[in-house]
């Protein structure tokens, strides 16, 4: 008998020895004289086992293991890929380990990276084979559309997606596009730009969209000239910043859809001899660690994904403990965290102060919605 080339399965075994894939499945997990099998038959699947290269699916071992009293469980974590962005899965995977951490779950963490629009690619590893339940991370609508039209045996929570079949944890995007708008508008701003990624996911295409209905509903121009979009990195925002600054008109405020092209936005309009905020306001989506410490530190829309990490990961097992799987989605508050790339509008302090006045126990810089 030959040794195959590539991983040989359960199935492929059974086939070739004309037994059932259970009957191998026992021998294989060392139960076969417990399950009455013969010797002559359990030595026949482990020598065809060690010929064709069998090696065992060491994730759907430790399930096994983990059946009965023990409740170990492993999670998937599906990571889309994107290159040059680093900030967010590492922030996502710090509010899972925390929540693990600091409540002392019996879980194990399995990373597994798909490419935008190909999560279809991995549907095998979305099973109760490889783990006990899933979280995914940056689906575009072509993983959406698959995730709906498919059927699986374990529990999912998407971040940051909202379905009507899987459970999520969410934020608002298209009310922080409408509420940067708001900002510009408060801020004296007659004319806005918007920079942004050339692959988008949908929560990118939300927030474009709540920007510009709010650009709409405010008065604020937008030139089609002040719409651009580029590789999703710090370079990205640089070229596509140079290539707005250059088409003659300046926008008064500047959004800049994701934190990690905001730098390079920033670059390019101090390139120009252009002040920050006097001359153009800027905002950025995310709050990276790097936009409080830039120079002028920059305004931003803090994104809580340490916090819907762990709530996703908190859904799902909850989802295992009661084997009920309908969806539940969390909505978390984003806030704009004020720094001095656009200030806080004087209104809108005045706003605050009152509120405080008439509510003593609000507290804090932030504003939230």
């Amino acid at each position: 008998m030959r040794k195959r080339k590539g991983a040989v399965s359960i199935k492929q075994l059974a086939e070739s020895l004309n037994l059932s894939p259970g009957t191998i499945s026992i021998v294989l997990n060392g139960h076969g004289d417990k399950m009455r099998i013969s010797k002559a038959t359990q030595n026949r699947v482990l020598e065809a086992a060690r010929e064709m290269g069998y090696q065992p699916n060491i994730y759907a071992k430790r399930l096994r293991q983990g059946e009965g009293g023990n409740q170990h469980k492993l999670i998937a974590v599906f990571n889309c890929y994107i290159k040059d962005v680093k900030n967010v899965l590492g922030r996502i995977l710090y509010g899972i380990q925390t929540e693990i951490s600091d409540k002392n779950l019996p879980v194990d963490i399995l990373m597994q990276t798909y490419q935008l629009t190909k999560l279809s690619e991995k549907k095998e590893l979305l099973s109760s084979t490889y783990c006990n339940g899933a979280i995914i991370y940056g689906v575009s609508e072509e993983d959406t559309a698959f995730l709906l039209n498919e059927t699986f045996d374990i529990p999912i929570v998407i971040f940051n997606r909202p379905t009507e079949k899987y459970g999520s944890v969410y934020v608002e995007d298209y009310e922080a596009g409408r509420r940067v708008a708001q900002l510009f508008a408060s801020s004296g701003c007659k004319n806005v730009g918007l920079i942004m990624p050339s692959k988008r996911s949908r929560a990118g295409s939300m927030r474009q969209l709540g920007f510009l209905d709010g650009c709409s509903q405010n008065g604020l121009v937008v030139a089609p000239q002040h719409i651009q979009e580029d590789v999703l990195s710090t370079e990205g925002g640089y070229v596509a910043a140079k290539r707005m600054l250059q088409s003659g008109s300046i926008p008064q405020g500047l959004f800049v859809q994701i934190s990690e092209m905001a730098a390079g936005a920033a670059r390019a309009i101090r390139e120009r001899g252009l002040q920050i905020p006097n001359e153009v306001k800027l905002v950025s989506y995310g709050d990276s660690q790097i936009e409080e410490y830039m120079t002028p530190s920059l305004t931003a829309i803090r994104m809580p994904i340490e916090t819907m990490a762990a709530e996703c990961l908190e859904l799902v097992l909850n989802m295992i403990d009661t084997n009920d799987w309908r969806p539940t989605t969390r909505i978390e508050p984003l806030k704009i965290i004020f720094r001095e790339s656009c200030p806080e509008p004087e209104n809108e302090k005045i706003n605050k102060q009152n509120d405080r006045t008439e509510n003593p126990r609000q507290n804090g810089t932030n504003s939230s919605f």
